[in-house]
């Protein structure tokens, strides 16, 4: 019997069928995938606040001075780390400032942290980036500071205006100029629809100790951890985030944009005709960037950042 080959079958349809009518359909699918995952979370939330949830033991195993210190993780170490994550560890170095840098990795976290042995078994059914969503909100609960991913580059001092906050994570912007050039760039984070559930960025987090969202965040993905062995949704932190803040939006921070520390790693893997890398630094001193980018890429962000001799911590 004669196999069909569905690829192929795919292919000619996609010719067939115009690119605005497969992204509405791909949007539709997004949009329910996130409703789905956003009715677990706002269960999870009615459960928390009729006191039916867990709590994170807050079990501080340091004493610091202050809540000026920077969190990074990258669980396997730092010796071997992709050329991109090196550039971005090396900026962070440079530009601390006053902050004490702790970098975690799955070898030191019990040295901050009592994590109960049954969130270290359930690792193996889920993604690294769910582990490290909890590991972002348990330091912080417990110790306050700023979270920064190990992708992110700074090319400037942190801005403590955030920390003039309880908390701060850059948020979708209603106001944004930019929206067809996002939504275009990746349909599965950006977009502007009402009922969009991925607004907001958690790879900068700034937080003062015992901040109440934090640590109610903190709670119910500690609930879920310890009850359930499968996350539904890649941004299930983004969406539990969003249906509390939704809410409850009094205990929000200001809103900055979440596309502003996204400009630089755009215009190093692209080209974005509306702005240069020297504009992009002006919006922000901290950017997300991506390790799993071609080398070229690579090669145009050390060019970029060889302009300006500040930035010596380029290799």
């Amino acid at each position: 019997m004669r196999q069909f080959n569905f690829n192929k079958i795919k292919t000619v349809i996609k010719r067939i069928i115009p690119h605005s009518l497969w992204r509405y359909k791909n949007k539709l699918q997004i949009l329910h995938q996130q409703s789905k995952t956003a009715k677990i979370c706002n269960d999870l939330i009615k459960k928390y606040e009729n006191g039916k949830s867990l709590h994170f033991p807050i079990r501080p195993k340091k004493d610091f001075a202050n809540e000026h210190i920077i969190w990074q993780y990258w669980g396997q170490g730092y010796e071997n780390v992709p050329e991109m994550v090196r550039i971005c560890l090396d900026s962070v170095e440079y530009y601390k400032g006053d902050f004490q840098l702790l970098r975690l990795t799955d070898n030191n976290i019990s040295e901050y942290l009592d994590i109960p042995a049954e969130i270290y078994q359930k690792r193996k059914y889920y993604l690294k980036a769910h582990f490290a969503d909890f590991l972002r909100l348990a330091l912080l609960a417990t110790y306050g500071g700023v979270w920064l991913d190990a992708t992110i580059l700074l090319t400037g001092p942190l801005p403590k205006q955030y920390f003039s906050y309880s908390f701060f994570m850059f948020q979708r912007d209603n106001n944004e100029e930019n929206k067809k050039y996002w939504k275009n760039a990746y349909i599965g984070y950006w977009g502007w629809d009402p009922k969009y559930k991925v607004r907001s960025l958690n790879s900068v987090i700034f937080a003062h100790k015992n901040n109440l969202v934090i640590k109610i965040l903190c709670d119910i993905l500690y609930t879920y951890w310890i009850k359930k062995n499968i996350f539904p949704h890649y941004y299930f932190f983004q969406i539990l985030f969003n249906e509390f803040i939704r809410s409850h939006p009094a205990l929000n921070c200001p809103i900055k944009s979440d596309c502003l520390p996204h400009y630089a790693m755009t215009i190093i893997s692209e080209d974005y005709p509306r702005m240069s890398f020297d504009d992009a630094l002006k919006l922000s001193t901290m950017h997300k960037m991506n390790y799993k980018v071609p080398e070229v890429c690579i090669e145009r962000l050390k060019k970029e950042l060889n302009k300006i001799k500040k930035n010596d911590f380029t290799r």
